[in-house]
């Protein structure tokens, strides 16, 4: 059984990420959140655990407070890779691609070779009949996908899209 993470590590409670995704692997979410929630308690004014409870919300479908645990950590450190992604992806998560797209070039703008944001504003692409340009967003990632026993799944919508697909 996963108890007592902090008092285990009273002085860094940032060493209990893994506790929090075994919690929330197993089901436990209300344990994670209190686990992340102490953390923060402990260290206040972290961007980091900020991010970390923006992902334990995520996971908990607790989508405006994982936004506000994100807009948390980007105000205490703007160019947060970790925040943006979150905050692209919960505004995602809740079906508002208006609001999510901007976010994810922003994380396109910190870190260009973020596979994450490349995918999603090429699955934008796609959904707005902008083949070509959805290429190319994934083109950069397309080696690393290649590799991964995943793959990734090229954003065409029609087999006659193809024509226009080449690499």
């Amino acid at each position: 059984p996963l108890k007592g993470g902090t008092r285990l590590w009273p002085d860094f409670p940032a060493a209990e990420p893994s506790l929090r995704r075994a919690l929330l692997k197993t089901g436990r979410f209300d344990e994670a959140l209190a686990s992340i929630r102490e953390a923060i308690r402990l260290k206040p004014g972290s961007p980091g655990l900020q991010v970390q409870l923006a992902k334990t919300l995520l996971a908990g479908k607790r989508f405006d407070e994982a936004l506000a645990a994100c807009r948390e950590a980007i105000r205490l450190e703007p160019r947060l890779v970790g925040a943006q992604l979150n905050l692209a992806q919960a505004y995602s998560l809740q079906g508002k691609e208006d609001q999510a797209v901007p976010v994810f070039r922003r994380v396109l703008e910190l870190d260009p070779a973020n596979a994450t944001a490349r995918i999603a504003l090429a699955r934008s692409e796609t959904e707005k009949g902008n083949y070509r340009r959805s290429l190319e967003l994934t083109k950069p990632v397309m080696a690393e996908a290649k590799e991964s026993p995943d793959g990734l799944l090229v954003p065409v919508l029609r087999v006659d899209d193809w024509s226009d697909a080449r690499m």
